[in-house]
């Protein structure tokens, strides 16, 4: 089974086509509360977005995704390692 990974993604456009209802968002922020990374994972993709957030992209992440502390790629093991710790929503 082949699957989508894209990393260091600047486009809105690419992660805003490719992600589906079934998918997890994860994203971070910076201590100002501007969106820094989102991370979009499902069965057959997982999208690193690093680039500027549209308003549309980052009110998506908000509503529908968790923030986390940290978000990790581990190719070697194929894992996504998130930490959530202390975040300005808990």
């Amino acid at each position: 089974m082949l699957q989508l990974v894209a990393k260091k993604i600047v486009e809105p456009k690419i992660l805003l086509e490719n992600m589906h209802g079934k998918g997890n968002i994860f994203y971070q922020e910076s201590p100002q509360g501007k969106i820094t990374r989102i991370v979009y994972f499902s069965t057959s993709r997982v999208i690193d977005f690093t680039g500027e957030p549209s308003e549309a992209l980052a009110a998506i992440a908000r509503t529908g995704g968790c923030l986390v502390e940290n978000i990790d790629f581990n190719e070697f093991r194929g894992t996504i390692e998130i930490l959530q710790g202390k975040t300005s929503q808990n």
